[in-house]
């Protein structure tokens, strides 16, 4: 194993206990706190995929998923945070190396932002003005640079990136689960973006390297969100025992086995139309009989199942919510 993720899964067995118990704080608070804002950033959990060159530390995607998993597994809204964090690492190549090293290097540099083409974007002279509102920007109170997706005149479909003093954050993030990921609204009002800071979803500037990025990039979203899937389902059985533990067993397996799966065909260059669809329907139904198993064990646990202060309460309520997340579909 990559000693780099030993060091990680060993950082948070060993902070598993305190932020088990800090739970129901961080829900109640619905920011992440500095503390663990900083905790994060010191073990590069939101650099998972970026070049070690620019502070991350370039796993593949078999390995970031490990950790994604044990956040995931430790506390909800830290295996959320991570996902979507590092999955801002996806555009690396999509900027010139010389913009990546500017808005990756820094070490507390973190993307937020959205991919549903809500904006609207008028080419101007040197980039673009840009107006549009997105929800559910993950990761805002302590984002970098916020990137969402944006309609041409020609109907052409590019992602903008913002910086924090071009967006209005509207704090309005208020579902069943997932509290403190401040996935709130953002918004920007004919705001200028220069042309360096566009681009297109997939398309390189450069080749920093690492194998992840020449994953597709739905199937990577699909093995992210779906970890933080596997790993509350884990939670949840750990937390009340019984056989479900045994039953979700193999569904996890078969989660990590597709994303094994993904990488040898990537380095093969095997990955044709059928592969495509075969892998992201394992890592799909993985997650998805995972939640049906979670359901199905509610009934027994009464109460514990739907009051607030209770762990696998506050589980139960992540995992439904990061289950609606349009890569899982």
């Amino acid at each position: 194993m990559n000693g780099d993720v030993e060091a990680m899964l060993f950082e948070i067995a060993n902070r598993a206990q305190e932020l088990k118990a800090r739970g129901a704080a961080l829900e109640a608070e619905d920011v992440l706190p500095g503390d663990v804002v900083d905790w994060m950033v010191a073990n590069r959990f939101f650099k998972l995929f970026v070049p070690r060159a620019l502070g991350g530390a370039e796993l593949r995607l078999s390995e970031g998923v490990q950790i994604i998993e044990a956040l995931a597994g430790v506390e909800g809204n830290l295996g959320w945070q991570a996902q979507i964090g590092s999955g801002g690492g996806y555009f690396v190549p999509s900027f010139a190396r010389e913009v990546a090293e500017r808005v990756y290097a820094d070490p507390r540099a973190v993307i937020a932002g959205s991919g549903a083409p809500l904006g609207q974007a008028k080419p101007v002279p040197g980039g673009y003005v840009v107006s549009g509102r997105w929800s559910y920007a993950s990761g805002a109170q302590y984002a970098t640079l916020f990137t969402a997706n944006c309609v041409l005149p020609d109907g052409r479909i590019r992602a903008m990136a913002f910086l924090p003093e071009q967006v209005r954050l509207i704090r309005d993030w208020n579902a069943l689960g997932m509290r403190a990921t401040s996935s709130w609204t953002m918004e920007v009002e004919e705001v200028f973006v220069p042309e360096e800071l566009s681009f297109v979803t997939g398309e390189w500037k450069w080749d920093p390297g690492s194998p992840v990025y020449r994953v597709p990039f739905d199937l990577f979203a699909t093995a992210c969100v779906g970890a933080v899937l596997i790993g509350l389902a884990r939670a949840f059985f750990e937390e009340v025992g019984g056989d479900g533990r045994d039953e979700a067993e193999p569904f996890r397996r078969l989660f990590f086995t597709a994303v094994a799966h993904l990488e040898t065909l990537q380095a093969k260059g095997a990955l044709d139309e059928a592969e495509h669809r075969h892998i992201g329907w394992m890592m799909r139904h993985a997650a998805s009989r995972s939640r049906e198993l979670v359901l199905r064990a509610m009934p027994v646990l009464g109460m514990r199942a739907i009051k607030p202060g209770e762990r696998v309460s506050r589980i139960l309520r992540d995992l439904l919510t990061a289950g609606q997340h349009y890569a899982l579909r």
